[in-house]
């Protein structure tokens, strides 16, 4: 009887070691993949960090020229008696002589045609 239950212990125990081999196997494997991850994924960020500390160089030294440039221009003077040449500004840049209508298709204003103007005072009307 003493027989039979230590071969019942021995066959679990013997169940129990070879199922304990193989977790460890899968675990070795995992741990070997999340490894080869780690130095994939540390060597990606080192790759991406130097392309943006490269970058951020060149922003800096493009900012350091425009910042030189600002000053070493003069200030542009602005001509406020030639037309705007900005987009969407109206102005005769935007309209030029050949578009634009003949002096003709517009009557011209004298006081004859103007006759509203020559009120001098509004009248409001009296409650």
């Amino acid at each position: 009887m003493g027989e039979g239950i230590s071969t019942r212990t021995q066959k679990e125990l013997a169940q129990l070691q070879q199922r304990h081999v193989e977790l460890s196997a899968k675990v070795d494997i995992g741990l070997n993949q999340l490894r080869s991850e780690k130095s994939l994924l540390k060597t990606e960020i080192q790759t991406k960090s130097e392309q943006l500390r490269s970058e951020i160089e060149k922003v800096s030294l493009d900012l350091k020229q425009f910042i030189v440039e600002c000053f070493q221009k003069p200030p542009a003077q602005i001509d406020l008696s030639s037309p705007s040449k900005a987009p969407g500004m109206l102005g005769a840049a935007n309209f030029p002589s050949t578009s634009m209508s003949s002096s003709d298709d517009f009557p011209k204003s004298n006081e004859n045609t103007r006759s509203y103007t020559k009120h001098l005072r509004i009248e409001y009307p009296h409650f």
